[in-house]
């Protein structure tokens, strides 16, 4: 059985160690300075590379909200732009109907009107609507063909 040695020096008991073994305790003293310095060098490495990460972290949150901004600011113009496209769906086919309406009245009585009413399109069939519709379709088509270059 090996008998343990104290931590705690007896001043009585000191003997004087030989001087290889002084030298061998300073090294051993040196490199473990030297190993924890080393560890701190690292640990401070360690601290910078992780600023640099939170920085860029935040950095990249920052873009991601601006992008979703951005996104939903396009979204709403696509809705705008939709319902100006809608609008002037709406317009084409009222001055197509109004000049639908107006030819016809022009043919009959030379009168023109705003706009048609359903008691004024009850006394047409279903074959005179649809002839006009197409006759103003086309005349609509052959316009919107001559003004696109």
């Amino acid at each position: 059985m090996l008998e343990l040695e104290s931590i705690h020096i007896d001043p009585l008991s000191y003997d004087v160690k030989p001087r290889g073994d002084s030298q061998r305790l300073d090294l051993e003293n040196a490199v473990l300075m030297q190993e924890l310095m080393s560890m701190k060098e690292e640990m401070a490495e360690l601290k910078a590379q992780l600023y640099l990460l939170e920085k860029e972290k935040k950095a990249l949150e920052l873009k991601l909200s601006s992008r979703e901004a951005q996104e939903q600011a396009y979204l709403v113009h696509i809705e705008h732009l939709k319902s100006e496209v809608e609008e002037q769906k709406e317009q084409r086919m009222r001055s197509l109907s109004l000049a639908s309406s107006s030819s016809k009245d022009k043919e009959c009585t030379e009168t023109t009107t705003a706009s048609l009413t359903l008691a004024e399109l009850k006394p047409y069939s279903e074959s005179d609507l649809t002839t006009e519709l197409a006759n103003a379709l086309r005349r609509f088509s052959i316009l919107f063909i001559s003004t696109v270059p």
